[in-house]
């Protein structure tokens, strides 16, 4: 890789490893605070405080990532249990992903008025046993990335432009691949898009009724509030589509940062979570209020 990229990429792992750093443990604050308050956490209060929790992990990992890659090259060869790495980075990252299906999944038991037992069991489920289903999500997510340190390979050859670096491999097993991008990036979104298209349709539904009363249409707090919880479900959904495609390319490209669209690859991947904890204050009138001073009128 050139030298330019090589310094493109440190610059941006740092930068972004200081705002999401910054972003995702100023949410963490504001959740501690009110802990500290022992004021009542909703079920979307606790899944947003996860995402936090896990993308200030996700932020320093990715970054040590990048720096050990260019900065710190002889630990390449010395210790092969680089491969860690790719595991750690990857278990949080699918666990974001199970994160953002989970919320979907929160805001359409709360939007879809369905009176299926099976609806109404997922929802008193959800909501008395949020934190166990976050742990189970993780746990899932270890599980479904742990046979990376035995079906990664790295391989070191020599660099014949410059040999004090070595250039190594990455040697993945295809059928894991897919098992992995399948149970870790595919199924989240499904669930997620489901969600999403089933909240919607009950929008719109609610929309239409709601305009046979003008007046109360332009003045329901309720017709704001799920909006609101729409338009956040959208914009992570979007966010999560992108880190999709990246960690499905990533995967394409065996790891690698070797040209310019492999580092614009990496570039999506690092600046995800600072862009995560974005869309979480845009979406939470709490998490709004305590960063700008206002309240969200829309």
């Amino acid at each position: 890789m050139s030298t330019t990229i090589e310094i493109y990429l440190i610059a941006i792992a740092v930068i972004m490893c200081v705002s999401g750093i910054t972003l995702n443990s100023s949410i963490i604050t504001v959740y501690f605070r009110e802990w500290r308050k022992k004021q009542h956490f909703i079920v979307c209060d606790k899944i947003f405080l996860s995402m936090a929790l896990t993308n200030v992990v996700l932020q320093c990992v990715m970054a040590i990532n990048v720096w050990i890659q260019f900065l710190w090259t002889h630990l390449l060869n010395v210790n092969k249990s680089y491969v860690y790495f790719f595991f750690v980075e990857f278990f949080l990252i699918y666990g974001n992903f199970w994160h953002t299906a989970w919320l979907s999944v929160h805001y359409c038991l709360k939007l879809v008025n369905c009176s299926h037992n099976f609806f109404l069991f997922l929802k008193k489920r959800l909501s008395s046993s949020v934190l166990q289903v976050l742990i189970m999500t993780l746990v899932g997510s270890f599980f479904i990335n742990l046979p990376f340190i035995w079906t990664i390979k790295l391989e070191f050859r020599q660099n014949v432009t410059d040999a004090s670096r070595n250039i190594y491999f990455v040697d993945i097993n295809i059928y894991y691949t897919v098992f992995n991008i399948v149970f870790g990036c595919c199924l989240p979104c499904f669930v997620a898009l489901i969600c999403i298209g089933l909240s919607v349709k009950s929008l719109l539904g609610h929309v239409w009724r709601m305009k046979q009363n003008m007046s109360q249409f332009n003045s329901s707090p309720q017709l704001k509030v799920h909006v609101r919880a729409a338009r956040t479900m959208i914009l992570q959904v979007l966010l999560n589509s992108i880190m999709y495609s990246a960690v499905i390319s990533i995967f394409l490209s065996s790891f690698k940062l070797s040209n310019l669209w492999e580092a614009v690859l990496w570039t999506f991947m690092m600046s995800y979570p600072s862009a995560q904890a974005v869309t979480l204050v845009v979406g939470n009138p709490k998490l709004y209020s305590k960063f700008f001073g206002q309240n969200i009128s829309s």
